[in-house]
């Protein structure tokens, strides 16, 4: 929070005047006396600086294994399931998998 002027009504814009306040390619708006960050997808806090554990809410489906990475996480699929959550089943026509 930063003001300037001689009885301090100067609003500093933050966003200007440090250009990487929001992390990980977050947007920065300024706010009157502050800054606020719209945080990219997969990160959260004041500045955007915490990653978030998509891995918590379990997106991954049928057994398959959660690895969270840093702004994203990606799934290592059980048995013959695919998709981004292991959504995908497997095709009654593609045969056995050996």
């Amino acid at each position: 929070m930063e003001w300037r002027g001689h009885v301090y009504d100067i609003d500093v814009d933050e966003c200007s005047v440090n250009t990487s306040i929001c992390r990980h390619g977050s947007t920065c708006a300024n706010i009157e006396g502050s800054f606020m960050c719209d945080c990219s997808s997969g990160f959260a806090g004041d500045s955007c600086e915490t990653d978030i554990n998509e891995c918590l809410s379990a997106p991954c489906l049928n057994n398959g294994t959660c690895n969270n990475t840093i702004g994203s996480f990606n799934c290592v699929c059980a048995q013959t399931y695919t998709g981004k959550n292991c959504e995908k089943e497997p095709s009654a026509s593609t045969g056995p998998f050996v």
